[in-house]
């Protein structure tokens, strides 16, 4: 199949499903990557992500059909990575006691920050660490 042809198949493909590349070598893998990114670019079509990757030693490149309304991260690997995947526990932890911390500190009403996190954090996870960072003021 040509490069093209392999671009086509991408087209094709379901939301969150991947198509593998096989390549020679990593020249031809990134040769192969900048070409399937100029036929992105022509078809103006955002929703195939190419990225360079490899499976037990050997190059690929992997088109992977995303849909525009979800973020993902291209790791230093080239690995694509929806967001949602990444979600550490020890991350999120983190990053809702810095929120909840920034919000007291800024005197906004637990009610609107509830609001803000829906999407992000359940209501009883907020909650929870505006409690627990109300209980450690206290006994400071």
């Amino acid at each position: 199949m040509t490069v093209f042809e392999f671009f086509q198949k991408a087209l094709e493909l379901e939301e969150g499903e991947r198509l593998l590349i096989p390549c020679m070598n990593t020249s031809t893998q990134e040769s192969m990557r900048v070409r399937l990114y100029q036929f992105r670019k022509q078809a103006k079509d955002d929703s195939i992500l190419v990225s360079k990757t490899t499976l037990e030693g050997k190059p690929y490149i992997s088109l992977m059909k995303v849909s525009l309304h979800k973020a993902f991260i291209v790791k230093v690997s080239g690995e694509i990575v929806p967001v949602e995947d990444v979600r550490s526990d020890e991350v999120v932890e983190t990053s809702l006691k810095r929120i909840v911390s920034t919000a007291r500190a800024d005197k906004y009403p637990i009610e609107d920050l509830l609001v803000d996190l829906q999407e992000t954090f359940s209501k009883s996870e907020v909650e929870r660490e505006w409690t627990k960072q109300e209980e450690e003021m206290k006994n400071a």
